[in-house]
């Protein structure tokens, strides 16, 4: 199910497949990494290639947003990826499929007021979840988080950090987790804790959710986007 786009490799599984190996995986008590491939990571890895492994480690790589949608169907053929993904929707299918199952879940990164906020509306959203601990990603002492996630005993971790950062530590730290899933879900935290907004149903159909973001966070974000979308043209056509 693997194909490469530049250099970037990325599975062609869909949400309810992916979803499934979830499934099987905490039920067998067998570890499962999972990460994701936009257009950034394509445009990254394409500037530093001794970062692939960091994600081409992973159990699963899933295809995420507009861009490589596009870019997928136009390498590859149209029958390549079955249905547009978004990161922020499939991890919304994972947190019912976790209420319906009463899978714990310990979430990483971001910051504190985001990850408080979050437990709120999770607890009030999907009362069935246990909530097996919170860790902000601006720790210094990485085996005293490692310790605190094992004691927790998670059928799954949420890693959202800034990409690679999230990606190396699943990378260097999965041997010592006892955690059955590890997934790597960027700025999940901001849009599940209703501290960021993300634009209607029409903006994400025309594939124009990244102009949001960029209007709401310029400084930050004007090289992501103004830069690296020409260079991710450049790479699919080269």
């Amino acid at each position: 199910n693997r194909i490469t786009i530049g250099n970037f490799p990325i599975d062609t599984l869909v949400a309810n497949e992916i979803l499934s190996e979830i499934s099987k995986s905490i039920s067998s008590n067998k570890q499962l990494t999972i990460t994701y491939g936009e257009f950034n990571q394509v445009v990254i890895t394409s500037r530093k290639p001794e970062i692939i492994n960091y994600f081409s480690s992973s159990d699963i790589i899933m295809y995420c947003g507009f861009g490589i949608y596009k870019a997928g169907r136009f390498l590859f053929g149209k029958n390549i990826f079955r249905a547009r993904q978004v990161g922020i929707d499939f991890y919304y299918d994972i947190l019912k499929l976790a209420n319906e199952n009463k899978w714990n879940i310990f979430f990483l990164g971001s910051h504190d007021y985001e990850l408080n906020r979050l437990i709120i509306k999770l607890k009030y959203s999907f009362p069935n979840i246990i909530i097996g601990g919170i860790q902000n990603g601006y720790f210094t002492d990485n085996e005293e988080v490692v310790s605190k996630i094992n004691s927790s005993n998670p059928d799954l971790i949420f890693v959202g950090m800034s990409t690679p950062k999230q990606e190396k530590w699943i990378y260097e730290n999965h041997s010592k987790i006892n955690s059955k899933v590890i997934i790597s879900v960027g700025n999940a935290f901001k849009v599940l804790s209703g501290t960021y907004y993300r634009p209607n149903k029409i903006i994400q159909f025309l594939g124009l959710e990244w102009l949001t973001r960029l209007i709401l966070e310029p400084r930050r974000l004007w090289k992501r986007y103004l830069i690296g979308i020409p260079k991710f043209f450049l790479i699919i056509l080269k």
